[in-house]
């Protein structure tokens, strides 16, 4: 089957109106080095325009201002843009901004709001940070120390995945503050009281099938199934246990347990 993770990235491609899309320099996502690199841009049964139609909808009835929805577009451009900036090696083994990608730093600094200072423009200090890394020591002077073609392209992507992160985590957290004010009235009228509401997001996956299994697959293997485990005992048996105490009606759900699983990395052999 076809899969792809980041939605939001080909939605905006998809989606974006010309006046976005001249605005934050939006266009194909064949063009984007983030996006052009897995042979899947487009997923069956899934239109990214309307998509993008229904995400922006989402975020207005989440209270998302308009000043919100366009910084955060504006940083998922960003992060495109910074993806497409390209390095070269000199003669010297040092590693350079390609020349076909100062359009891209430039446009990643300004979506990205990075200003500049000085006689630096916002582009410099962003190709500054991505070319070099600064040693501080609290003796001595701090001492840059310039990075080499594979460590700037590491850097790039260390910095557009933090990038990232941070913009998830602020978005979870207007979300959880959005359903907080929009449900306090109604949680002191039924209640009341106030009552608090959060998002909560659980990523449950089980044994993988791999051609190739190392020891560090183990552990992450084991961690899904023990996370695996929680998750049946807190939202299956003990829901339905309290369903059972309270004389509730409701059809009873079979879930798998997979005991057997941990039993199979935890338990010792008899005998030992």
């Amino acid at each position: 089957s076809r899969e792809r993770n980041f939605h939001i990235f080909y939605q905006l491609c998809a989606g974006a109106s010309n006046e976005q899309r001249k605005k934050w320099k939006i266009t194909n996502p064949r063009e984007f080095y983030y996006l052009n690199q897995s042979s899947c841009l487009e997923v069956d049964g899934m239109n990214d325009g309307n998509e993008f139609v229904e995400t922006i909808s989402a975020l207005k009835t989440l209270n998302f201002s308009n000043e919100d929805q366009n910084n955060l577009l504006s940083i998922i451009a960003g992060i495109l843009h910074l993806g497409n900036i390209q390095f070269d090696c000199n003669s010297k083994d040092k590693a350079t901004i390609n020349i076909n990608s100062i359009v891209s730093l430039n446009t990643s600094a300004e979506l990205l709001g990075i200003r500049g200072v000085g006689t630096l423009t916002g582009g410099e200090i962003l190709g500054n940070a991505l070319t070099s890394k600064i040693y501080y020591s609290p003796r001595e002077d701090p001492i840059e120390v310039q990075l080499n073609i594979d460590e700037r392209s590491s850097s790039r992507d260390a910095f557009a995945k933090g990038i990232y992160h941070r913009l998830f985590d602020w978005l979870i957290v207007h979300i959880d503050m959005s359903l907080n004010d929009q449900t306090e009235s109604q949680a002191k009228g039924h209640m009341g009281g106030h009552q608090k509401l959060f998002i909560g997001i659980l990523d449950i996956y089980g044994f993988e099938s791999l051609t190739i299994n190392g020891f560090e697959q183990l552990f992450i293997n084991y961690a899904n199934e023990k996370l695996q485990n929680l998750f049946n005992a807190l939202i299956f048996q003990m829901e339905q246990d309290v369903y059972a105490d309270e004389g509730i009606e409701w059809n009873p759900t079979d879930f798998p347990d997979n005991q057997v699983c941990l039993n199979l990395i935890e338990k010792r052999p008899k005998g030992k």
